[in-house]
Protein backbone atom coordinates (compact mmCIF):
# COMPACT_ATOMS: atom_id res chain seq x y z
CA UNK A 1 0.00 0.00 0.00
CA UNK A 2 1.17 3.36 -1.05
CA UNK A 3 2.19 6.06 1.64
CA UNK A 4 -1.13 7.87 0.67
CA UNK A 5 -3.33 5.55 1.68
CA UNK A 6 -4.18 4.65 -1.93
CA UNK A 7 -4.07 0.88 -3.95
CA UNK A 8 -1.52 0.62 -6.66
CA UNK A 9 -3.76 -1.11 -9.69
CA UNK A 10 -1.24 -3.80 -10.81
CA UNK A 11 -0.25 -3.88 -14.81
CA UNK A 12 -2.70 -6.69 -15.34
CA UNK A 13 -5.46 -4.87 -13.74
CA UNK A 14 -4.79 -1.72 -16.04
CA UNK A 15 -5.05 -4.03 -19.10
CA UNK A 16 -7.99 -5.47 -17.64
CA UNK A 17 -9.52 -1.65 -17.52
CA UNK A 18 -8.33 -0.66 -21.52
CA UNK A 19 -10.09 -4.37 -22.25
CA UNK A 20 -13.30 -2.72 -20.48
CA UNK A 21 -13.02 1.07 -22.15
CA UNK A 22 -12.92 -1.10 -25.37
CA UNK A 23 -15.88 -3.03 -24.55
CA UNK A 24 -17.88 0.18 -23.84
CA UNK A 25 -16.85 1.81 -27.04
CA UNK A 26 -17.48 -1.28 -29.15
CA UNK A 27 -21.31 -1.80 -27.66
CA UNK A 28 -21.46 2.15 -27.68
CA UNK A 29 -20.83 2.14 -31.34
CA UNK A 30 -23.49 -0.78 -32.20
CA UNK A 31 -25.77 1.02 -30.69
CA UNK A 32 -24.77 4.19 -33.17
CA UNK A 33 -25.53 2.22 -35.97
CA UNK A 34 -28.69 0.76 -35.27
CA UNK A 35 -29.80 4.50 -35.18
CA UNK A 36 -29.42 5.99 -31.79
CA UNK A 37 -27.13 8.99 -33.03
CA UNK A 38 -27.02 10.69 -29.75
CA UNK A 39 -24.55 7.52 -28.35
CA UNK A 40 -22.08 9.87 -30.08
CA UNK A 41 -21.77 11.71 -26.28
CA UNK A 42 -21.03 8.30 -24.58
CA UNK A 43 -18.68 7.63 -27.32
CA UNK A 44 -17.16 11.07 -26.86
CA UNK A 45 -16.92 10.28 -23.22
CA UNK A 46 -15.29 6.65 -23.57
CA UNK A 47 -12.88 8.38 -26.09
CA UNK A 48 -11.84 10.78 -23.41
CA UNK A 49 -11.34 8.11 -20.87
CA UNK A 50 -9.05 6.20 -23.47
CA UNK A 51 -6.94 9.78 -24.51
CA UNK A 52 -7.07 13.05 -23.05
CA UNK A 53 -4.13 13.57 -20.51
CA UNK A 54 -5.58 16.42 -18.35
CA UNK A 55 -4.88 16.50 -14.42
CA UNK A 56 -4.99 13.10 -15.00
CA UNK A 57 -3.09 10.54 -17.51
CA UNK A 58 -5.01 9.69 -20.42
CA UNK A 59 -5.60 5.25 -19.85
CA UNK A 60 -3.36 4.87 -23.23
CA UNK A 61 -1.04 6.99 -21.04
CA UNK A 62 -1.37 4.70 -17.97
CA UNK A 63 -0.70 1.33 -19.60
CA UNK A 64 2.44 3.08 -21.70
CA UNK A 65 0.54 3.10 -24.84
CA UNK A 66 0.51 6.86 -25.61
CA UNK A 67 3.34 6.23 -28.33
CA UNK A 68 1.80 4.46 -30.50
CA UNK A 69 0.44 5.28 -33.98
CA UNK A 70 -2.59 5.91 -34.86
CA UNK A 71 -5.22 4.95 -37.81
CA UNK A 72 -5.36 8.32 -40.03
CA UNK A 73 -8.89 8.65 -41.99
CA UNK A 74 -9.18 12.83 -42.29
CA UNK A 75 -8.88 14.14 -45.98
CA UNK A 76 -5.89 16.56 -45.53
CA UNK A 77 -7.42 20.35 -45.33
CA UNK A 78 -7.39 22.44 -48.26
CA UNK A 79 -5.06 25.25 -47.77
CA UNK A 80 -7.27 28.78 -48.55
CA UNK A 81 -10.56 26.56 -48.58
CA UNK A 82 -13.08 29.22 -48.45
CA UNK A 83 -16.08 27.10 -47.82
CA UNK A 84 -16.30 24.96 -44.60
CA UNK A 85 -15.11 21.54 -44.74
CA UNK A 86 -15.79 18.21 -42.87
CA UNK A 87 -12.75 15.31 -43.37
CA UNK A 88 -13.86 12.63 -41.10
CA UNK A 89 -17.66 12.31 -42.71
CA UNK A 90 -19.54 11.96 -45.77
CA UNK A 91 -22.96 13.10 -46.85
CA UNK A 92 -25.00 11.19 -48.90
CA UNK A 93 -28.96 11.89 -50.38
CA UNK A 94 -31.71 9.51 -49.46
CA UNK A 95 -35.40 9.44 -49.07
CA UNK A 96 -35.52 11.35 -46.04
CA UNK A 97 -33.09 14.47 -47.63
CA UNK A 98 -29.33 14.94 -47.19
CA UNK A 99 -27.75 13.62 -43.78
CA UNK A 100 -24.04 12.95 -43.03
CA UNK A 101 -22.40 9.44 -41.84
CA UNK A 102 -19.48 8.06 -40.83
CA UNK A 103 -17.54 6.29 -43.53
CA UNK A 104 -15.60 4.01 -41.54
CA UNK A 105 -13.16 1.76 -43.77
CA UNK A 106 -14.71 3.27 -47.17
CA UNK A 107 -12.78 6.16 -46.07
CA UNK A 108 -9.33 4.69 -47.00
CA UNK A 109 -6.51 4.79 -44.09
CA UNK A 110 -4.14 7.44 -45.23
CA UNK A 111 -1.35 6.07 -42.74
CA UNK A 112 -0.68 5.41 -39.19
CA UNK A 113 1.02 8.93 -37.63
CA UNK A 114 1.88 9.78 -34.09
CA UNK A 115 -0.54 10.33 -31.57
CA UNK A 116 -0.01 14.39 -31.20
CA UNK A 117 -0.60 15.10 -34.70
CA UNK A 118 -3.82 12.83 -34.79
CA UNK A 119 -5.54 14.23 -31.68
CA UNK A 120 -4.74 17.66 -32.44
CA UNK A 121 -4.62 17.63 -36.16
CA UNK A 122 -7.27 19.81 -37.58
CA UNK A 123 -10.22 17.95 -39.02
CA UNK A 124 -12.82 20.23 -39.53
CA UNK A 125 -12.44 24.15 -40.86
CA UNK A 126 -14.39 26.89 -41.35
CA UNK A 127 -14.08 30.01 -43.62
CA UNK A 128 -14.38 32.64 -40.64
CA UNK A 129 -10.64 31.19 -39.28
CA UNK A 130 -12.01 28.31 -36.96
CA UNK A 131 -10.26 24.94 -37.23
CA UNK A 132 -11.81 21.96 -35.34
CA UNK A 133 -9.42 18.61 -34.21
CA UNK A 134 -10.69 15.49 -32.84
CA UNK A 135 -9.25 16.50 -29.59
CA UNK A 136 -11.47 19.63 -29.53
CA UNK A 137 -14.93 17.81 -30.81
CA UNK A 138 -14.32 14.98 -28.24
CA UNK A 139 -14.03 17.47 -25.31
CA UNK A 140 -16.18 19.84 -26.14
CA UNK A 141 -19.01 17.02 -26.60
CA UNK A 142 -17.97 14.93 -23.08
CA UNK A 143 -17.40 17.86 -21.14
CA UNK A 144 -19.68 20.29 -22.15
CA UNK A 145 -22.86 18.77 -24.16
CA UNK A 146 -23.87 15.90 -21.54
CA UNK A 147 -21.25 13.20 -21.65
CA UNK A 148 -19.84 14.42 -17.69
CA UNK A 149 -21.33 17.90 -17.78
CA UNK A 150 -23.97 20.30 -19.45
CA UNK A 151 -22.89 23.47 -19.78
CA UNK A 152 -25.12 26.46 -19.97
CA UNK A 153 -22.93 28.48 -22.30
CA UNK A 154 -21.11 26.92 -25.33
CA UNK A 155 -17.78 27.66 -27.18
CA UNK A 156 -18.62 29.70 -30.44
CA UNK A 157 -16.23 26.71 -32.31
CA UNK A 158 -18.61 24.09 -31.07
CA UNK A 159 -21.53 26.10 -31.31
CA UNK A 160 -20.80 26.99 -34.64
CA UNK A 161 -20.51 23.03 -35.59
CA UNK A 162 -23.45 21.79 -33.31
CA UNK A 163 -25.85 24.52 -35.53
CA UNK A 164 -24.62 22.69 -38.78
CA UNK A 165 -22.31 25.96 -39.57
CA UNK A 166 -19.71 23.38 -40.51
CA UNK A 167 -21.47 21.71 -42.83
CA UNK A 168 -20.90 22.53 -47.06
CA UNK A 169 -24.78 21.77 -48.17
CA UNK A 170 -28.28 22.99 -46.73
CA UNK A 171 -31.44 21.81 -47.09
CA UNK A 172 -33.84 24.10 -48.92
CA UNK A 173 -37.20 24.22 -47.46
CA UNK A 174 -40.72 24.36 -49.60
CA UNK A 175 -40.84 28.16 -48.80
CA UNK A 176 -36.99 28.64 -49.91
CA UNK A 177 -35.46 28.82 -46.66
CA UNK A 178 -31.99 27.34 -46.33
CA UNK A 179 -31.35 25.14 -43.64
CA UNK A 180 -28.28 23.69 -42.11
CA UNK A 181 -27.78 19.92 -42.00
CA UNK A 182 -27.10 19.07 -38.80
CA UNK A 183 -25.29 16.75 -36.59
CA UNK A 184 -22.37 16.41 -38.40
CA UNK A 185 -20.41 16.02 -35.03
CA UNK A 186 -22.01 12.84 -33.97
CA UNK A 187 -20.86 11.19 -37.14
CA UNK A 188 -17.29 12.44 -36.56
CA UNK A 189 -17.13 11.32 -33.10
CA UNK A 190 -18.57 7.43 -34.87
CA UNK A 191 -15.35 7.81 -37.49
CA UNK A 192 -13.23 8.81 -34.48
CA UNK A 193 -14.31 6.19 -32.59
CA UNK A 194 -13.63 3.56 -35.66
CA UNK A 195 -9.85 4.88 -36.27
CA UNK A 196 -9.67 4.15 -32.59
CA UNK A 197 -10.79 0.82 -32.89
CA UNK A 198 -9.08 -0.20 -36.08
CA UNK A 199 -5.81 1.36 -34.08
CA UNK A 200 -6.42 -0.42 -30.67
CA UNK A 201 -7.83 -4.25 -31.96
CA UNK A 202 -5.73 -6.01 -34.09
CA UNK A 203 -8.39 -6.72 -37.10
CA UNK A 204 -11.04 -4.65 -36.52
CA UNK A 205 -12.80 -3.93 -39.40
CA UNK A 206 -16.78 -2.46 -40.52
CA UNK A 207 -17.72 -0.96 -43.65
CA UNK A 208 -20.60 1.64 -43.85
CA UNK A 209 -22.78 -1.34 -45.49
CA UNK A 210 -21.75 -3.29 -42.24
CA UNK A 211 -23.15 -0.51 -40.16
CA UNK A 212 -26.12 0.46 -42.15
CA UNK A 213 -27.37 -3.07 -41.97
CA UNK A 214 -27.91 -2.88 -38.40
CA UNK A 215 -29.78 0.26 -39.10
CA UNK A 216 -33.14 -0.30 -36.64
CA UNK A 217 -35.95 1.02 -39.17
CA UNK A 218 -39.92 1.42 -38.78
CA UNK A 219 -42.39 -0.18 -40.20
CA UNK A 220 -45.58 -2.78 -39.27
CA UNK A 221 -43.66 -6.28 -38.08
CA UNK A 222 -45.32 -8.47 -35.21
CA UNK A 223 -49.04 -7.34 -35.42
CA UNK A 224 -47.93 -3.68 -34.52
CA UNK A 225 -45.93 -0.56 -35.83
CA UNK A 226 -42.13 -0.17 -35.01
CA UNK A 227 -40.88 3.21 -34.36
CA UNK A 228 -36.92 3.42 -34.87
CA UNK A 229 -34.61 5.44 -33.34
CA UNK A 230 -32.62 8.45 -34.90
CA UNK A 231 -35.28 10.05 -36.54
CA UNK A 232 -39.33 11.07 -36.47
CA UNK A 233 -41.79 8.41 -37.08
CA UNK A 234 -45.39 9.66 -38.07
CA UNK A 235 -48.47 7.42 -38.95
CA UNK A 236 -51.06 9.44 -39.96
CA UNK A 237 -54.77 8.03 -39.97
CA UNK A 238 -57.04 8.95 -43.26
CA UNK A 239 -60.27 10.18 -40.74
CA UNK A 240 -61.29 13.61 -40.91
CA UNK A 241 -61.59 15.28 -37.24
CA UNK A 242 -63.97 18.48 -36.67
CA UNK A 243 -62.51 21.17 -35.02
CA UNK A 244 -64.13 22.06 -31.94
CA UNK A 245 -64.66 18.75 -31.23
CA UNK A 246 -63.60 16.29 -28.35
CA UNK A 247 -62.01 12.82 -29.61
CA UNK A 248 -61.33 10.40 -26.81
CA UNK A 249 -57.97 8.00 -28.14
CA UNK A 250 -56.59 4.51 -26.71
CA UNK A 251 -53.16 3.36 -27.22
CA UNK A 252 -51.46 0.48 -26.27
CA UNK A 253 -47.29 0.83 -26.35
CA UNK A 254 -46.14 -2.92 -26.45
CA UNK A 255 -42.60 -1.97 -25.02
CA UNK A 256 -40.62 1.32 -25.28
CA UNK A 257 -36.68 1.79 -24.47
CA UNK A 258 -36.16 5.11 -25.31
CA UNK A 259 -37.54 8.28 -26.28
CA UNK A 260 -41.58 9.18 -26.26
CA UNK A 261 -44.91 8.70 -28.24
CA UNK A 262 -47.46 11.18 -28.68
CA UNK A 263 -51.02 11.35 -30.40
CA UNK A 264 -51.99 14.43 -32.01
CA UNK A 265 -54.92 15.64 -33.93
CA UNK A 266 -56.25 18.95 -35.15
CA UNK A 267 -52.94 20.78 -33.96
CA UNK A 268 -53.68 19.38 -30.19
CA UNK A 269 -50.69 17.15 -28.80
CA UNK A 270 -51.05 15.19 -26.04
CA UNK A 271 -48.76 14.73 -23.28
CA UNK A 272 -45.57 12.14 -23.60
CA UNK A 273 -45.97 8.71 -23.15
CA UNK A 274 -42.98 7.09 -22.00
CA UNK A 275 -43.76 3.75 -20.87
CA UNK A 276 -45.65 0.60 -21.94
CA UNK A 277 -48.77 -0.38 -21.10
CA UNK A 278 -52.28 1.06 -22.25
CA UNK A 279 -53.18 4.76 -22.24
CA UNK A 280 -56.32 6.92 -23.03
CA UNK A 281 -56.38 10.55 -23.41
CA UNK A 282 -59.18 12.98 -24.68
CA UNK A 283 -57.96 15.41 -27.46
CA UNK A 284 -60.31 19.07 -27.92
CA UNK A 285 -59.69 19.59 -32.10
CA UNK A 286 -58.35 23.09 -33.09
CA UNK A 287 -58.02 22.03 -36.60
CA UNK A 288 -59.68 19.46 -39.14
CA UNK A 289 -56.39 18.15 -38.89
CA UNK A 290 -56.15 14.60 -39.59
CA UNK A 291 -55.28 12.29 -35.96
CA UNK A 292 -52.08 11.29 -36.07
CA UNK A 293 -48.85 8.89 -33.41
CA UNK A 294 -45.34 10.44 -33.63
CA UNK A 295 -42.36 9.41 -32.32
CA UNK A 296 -39.11 11.08 -31.96
CA UNK A 297 -36.08 9.51 -31.26
CA UNK A 298 -38.19 6.43 -30.24
CA UNK A 299 -37.43 2.73 -29.95
CA UNK A 300 -41.28 1.67 -29.41
CA UNK A 301 -44.22 -0.87 -30.51
CA UNK A 302 -47.61 0.10 -31.01
CA UNK A 303 -49.82 -2.72 -31.44
CA UNK A 304 -53.34 -1.14 -30.61
CA UNK A 305 -54.42 2.67 -31.85
CA UNK A 306 -57.99 4.04 -31.61
CA UNK A 307 -59.97 7.43 -32.37
CA UNK A 308 -63.59 8.54 -31.71
CA UNK A 309 -65.96 10.89 -30.82
CA UNK A 310 -65.74 11.15 -26.81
Amino acid sequence: MPADGRYARTDEELEAKLREQIGFLQRAVKRFDEGYTIEAIHIATILRVLLHSGRSPSLLQIVGRDSISFVDTAKPPHPGNMVPSHNLVRSSFSDEGLHFFAPLDDLPVRGHIPFESWWNGPVFAHPDGIALSRRDVILHMANKDGGAHVDPALPDDFYKLLIGDFALWRHVAFNGEQLAVKHVERHAIRQIAHEVLRTLVQGYRRSAEEAHAHLLRPGFANGGFRFAPGRENTIQYEQAVSAGTDYRWRLTIKDITCGNIRVSAGSVVSEPLCEAGQHAGLISARSSEAPAISGEFTDATITFFNFDLA
